[in-house]
């Protein structure tokens, strides 16, 4: 089947990172973690999102920039 009928009306995104491998050491990556000790104690995704949202308000916050994409 040819794919430009295949794919005929659909609307297809293009990000520039589709083309990117992401490759990195899970374990390096979780100790920097700030919220690793914690989660670690948790089972669950409620009480892992409990653990999040008390820690949030003590991380501080990075000033917004806005870029434009076009």
């Amino acid at each position: 089947m040819d794919p430009i009928v295949k794919t005929k009306g659909s609307h297809l995104n293009i990000n520039p990172l589709m083309s990117q491998y992401w490759f990195f050491d899970l374990k390096k990556v979780a100790m920097r973690n700030l919220y690793i000790s914690q989660l670690l104690q948790t089972r669950t995704f409620m009480e892992a999102l409990e653990i999040f949202l008390g820690l949030r308000p003590l991380i501080p916050r990075r000033k917004s920039s806005h870029f434009k994409l076009i």
